[in-house]
């Protein structure tokens, strides 16, 4: 696949003019901001079937994507491509007829303003009484020793139509996330703004998994590495016993004794990828990721397809696959989704032996992304447009 490539200054706004981008695409498309970088990617050049790692690096390309809760999910080369850093765009396609189409569609990009009108949804109480019912059953299937952890969500519909690139650029106005993201690609429009990284892989092969630490802010003892098995009578041991979930997932792929915990509570785990195997390999092994799911992951994942099945994109990633091995997955779990003529939210909770700030926590959640609603329409009405 034959690649050109173009460097123009860019001194606007990166997010804004990939949102806007996106916002006049006629093909499926993703936005992706990770701090010092953005990017827009639209088209599927190929569609990717196997592992995004090999068909990055056979590709020569970016692969752009995601993957759901179940490990099913989509992914492409896209035809178009504009990474924004360091007051740069860098303008991939694939051939100079087409970066010079898309280096006018960047020159045209307007100022944009989003009018203040918001879209209401009953995060408070819609399925609250469910949420407490499944919470209830987590709980007893805890306390008899099946389980030490598990992260249930809660689903809200959206009462109206709503504009997604108004709402993503909303959003990222009004919030400091890790990584924020806008997609429409397999079927799915996603837009979430989350603040943190699950897995990353460099080119070299080096892994780093990230977990927040544990809710409440209760002292943290040395437990990660505690071989006899305890109920998870805190958030703190619950916290650490996920940790130690992480690094032996690591472990099946990275090179004895390269495995490493550090910062705990707010633990990095660290490892070098074993000969032969791809940073792929890592991400098949972490996901669902922890956060998601529960400990142990196969108990956790049984109860969830049984109180709230087809989670979808929710509890899965958004992927970005370079073609020197290097990958940025980003985890889906609080976000805006539209699927076959629906829009809802969804947020979870990690639930542990002690039930009571479940609901309160998925609703501070749903509320982070739910206050940045932006009605249909809203976007033109601000601009003056028709």
């Amino acid at each position: 696949m034959s690649t050109h490539e173009r460097s123009v200054p860019f001194a606007g706004d990166a997010l804004e003019a990939a949102t806007a981008l996106a916002r006049t695409a006629a093909e499926p498309h993703v936005v992706h901001e990770n701090g010092t970088t953005v990017h827009f990617a639209e088209g599927a050049a190929e569609t990717v079937a196997d592992s995004p790692a090999d068909a990055a690096r056979r590709s020569g390309r970016t692969v752009y994507g995601w993957v759901s809760f179940d490990r099913a999910g989509h992914f492409a080369v896209p035809r178009t491509e504009i990474r924004f850093r360091d007051g740069t765009a860098l303008l991939r396609a694939d051939d100079e007829a087409a970066l010079d189409v898309l280096e006018k569609r960047l020159a045209d990009v307007s100022t944009v303003d989003v009018v203040e009108a918001r879209v209401l949804a009953p995060v408070r109480t819609h399925g609250a009484d469910e949420y407490r019912s499944a919470v209830g059953a987590a709980v007893a299937e805890i306390q008899a020793g099946l389980l030490d952890r598990v992260v249930l969500s809660r689903t809200v519909p959206v009462p109206e139509e709503v504009d997604f690139t108004a709402t993503h650029l909303a959003g990222r106005r009004g919030r400091d996330p890790a990584r924020s993201y806008l997609l429409r690609l397999g079927g799915w429009e996603v837009l979430g703004f989350e603040p943190e990284v699950v897995i990353g892989v460099d080119g070299a092969g080096g892994v780093v998994a990230r977990l927040p630490g544990p809710p409440g802010g209760e002292p943290v003892f040395d437990v990660a590495w505690r071989e006899e098995p305890c109920p998870a009578a805190t958030a703190v041991f619950g916290h650490a016993i996920a940790v130690r979930l992480v690094a032996a997932e690591l472990a099946a792929v990275c090179e004895p004794g390269s495995v490493r915990v550090a910062d705990f509570p707010v633990a990095e785990v660290t490892g070098t990828l074993s000969a032969g195997r791809t940073s792929w390999d890592a991400v098949a092994v972490l996901l669902p990721a922890v956060t998601a799911s529960g400990v142990p992951k196969a108990r956790a994942c049984a109860l969830i397809d049984r109180v709230e099945p087809g989670r979808g994109p929710y509890g899965g990633a958004v992927v970005l696959a370079e073609p020197d091995g290097a990958l940025d997955v980003t985890p889906v779990l609080r976000g805006v989704f539209r699927h076959r003529g629906r829009t809802w939210l969804r947020a979870g909770a990690d639930v542990a032996a002690k039930p009571g700030r479940e609901l309160a926590e998925t609703t501070e959640k749903l509320r982070g992304v739910s206050r940045f609603l932006v009605p249909l329409g809203a976007w033109g009405r601000e601009r003056g447009e028709t």
